[in-house]
């Protein structure tokens, strides 16, 4: 038997890492982590500075009527959250302000419900500092009625104003202007008057331009967005761009002649103002006056617009304002007086001369007792309240008048303010005309 002899095992020295390569990777992976913080801390900064937003100053006010937000009743101008549900009811109408509280409360959009209306305000976001490059964002949803949009004039930076309707068809406006938005269970119809509005039917990601004097119309039945003429403003100047910014008394505001009645004693004065993103035009009268004074503007047709010959079958008065004050009660003694009367001289069938007066007001005493109408119109004055925009669409002017009293061809347009004391601001009067369907025509 042999002897077998079993060498020990090796002893192996531990490898020793090399302490100049651990310092080299320990630095670099440290570098390396210093960058990714650097680039984040960079990109988080630049984006805190430069694109972030805060909630931007939103308020609720009723113009007429009565209107609501989350189920309560508004009354003065109300400040709003996000996902407020608002609401007016029938014969009101409430107005929208979105205002940037870091720009001495410069107005960016506004948005008028009109009667039966709804929506709710997701968000309203504007730049976090003055020197941020990214705009202004407002989405609404669950847009339900009849709407007006301006979007302010001159604001310096972008701005995107989303409605969204029940059915999903989405309104995206992203430049100044004035736009209509009306809906129904089946259609949301967008009408532009000055800007540009892109209109998207539901579940689509692409849609039509609606450019000025042009309207879009989206059938949800089918989702097809077609384009079609808007309607035609026949007055000039309606906005009351085309004027010198310092108006002088007896000036014609292109298109306008605006006048004192000439007994007036105290004198009233008419001259132009930029106020809330748009230019308006402001009738006032003070000084103590305790006699009837008037401030007008008309506009003439030559020899007179004829509706029965015109290619349209449309005709209606537009005029949106605001009431800052009156010394009067509701509209004086005789019911002539308002801070803001609405007249349209028309020959009628038989070739009649007729005038058809509407007016505004915006005070109101029951211990006063004052007629709501003047001798000479057909319709009740109309209440509305102070500082707050309103605009008046008379609907068909056809529809305005008995069958023998319709007007053939308007002779021309005016509106005044009225009255001892008064102060109204005036932002458009405009005479549309287009086509609609069932419509009660001339004649």
């Amino acid at each position: 038997m042999s002897n077998t002899i079993i060498a020990p095992p090796k002893n192996h020295a531990p490898q020793r890492t090399d302490p100049q390569r651990l310092a080299w990777g320990v630095l670099l992976i440290a570098f390396a982590i210093f960058c990714a913080i650097c680039v984040i801390t960079g990109i988080g900064v630049n984006f805190f500075l430069f694109q972030s937003t805060i909630p931007m100053g939103s308020s609720l006010s009723v113009a007429r009527g009565s209107a609501g937000a989350n189920e309560q009743l508004v009354g003065a101008p109300t400040s709003l959250s996000f996902n407020a549900d608002i609401r007016t009811v029938a014969q009101s109408q409430a107005i929208l302000a979105f205002t940037d509280e870091g720009v001495n409360n410069q107005l960016i959009a506004l948005i008028t419900l009109k009667e039966n209306s709804s929506l709710r305000l997701q968000s309203a976001l504007r730049p976090r500092f003055n020197w941020s490059t990214t705009g202004y964002e407002v989405d609404l949803t669950r847009i339900s009625g009849r709407f007006d949009i301006l979007i302010a004039e001159g604001l310096g930076r972008d701005v995107s104003v989303r409605l969204t309707s029940r059915q999903g068809a989405l309104v995206n406006l992203k430049n100044s202007g004035r736009y209509s938005i009306d809906t129904s269970d089946t259609s949301v119809r967008v009408v532009t008057r000055e800007g540009e509005a892109i209109l998207i039917p539901p579940n689509l990601e692409y849609g039509i331009a609606v450019s000025p004097q042009n309207q879009g119309i989206v059938d949800t039945s089918d989702n097809q967005a077609v384009l079609k003429p808007g309607y035609s403003n026949l007055l000039r100047n309606s906005y009351f761009r085309m004027m010198n910014p310092n108006v002088t008394i007896g000036a014609e505001l292109d298109g306008w002649v605006c006048a004192n009645d000439t007994a007036d004693n105290p004198r009233g004065s008419y001259r132009s103002q930029f106020m809330d993103g748009m230019m308006t035009l402001r009738l006032e009268r003070y000084e103590g006056a305790t006699s009837h004074g008037r401030t007008s503007c008309l506009q003439t047709f030559q020899p007179g617009l004829n509706l029965a010959e015109s290619s349209y079958n449309y005709f209606a008065l537009r005029a949106t304002f605001r009431i800052h004050y009156q010394s009067l009660n509701v509209c004086g003694f005789t019911g002539s007086e308002c801070p803001l009367m609405l007249r349209i001289d028309y020959l009628d069938q038989n070739g009649e001369a007729k005038t058809w007066f509407h007016g505004f007001y915006a005070e109101s005493n029951p211990q006063i007792e004052s007629p709501l109408r003047c001798d000479s119109c057909a319709q009740e004055h109309e209440f509305i309240n102070k500082d707050i925009w309103y605009t008046y669409d008379s609907g068909s002017l056809f529809a305005l008048f008995p069958p023998d009293q319709r007007p053939v061809s308007i002779i021309g347009i005016m509106f005044y303010a009225s009255g001892h004391q008064y102060d109204v601001q005036i932002s458009e009067v405009a005479l549309i005309g287009g086509h609609v369907d069932e419509v009660i025509q001339p004649g």
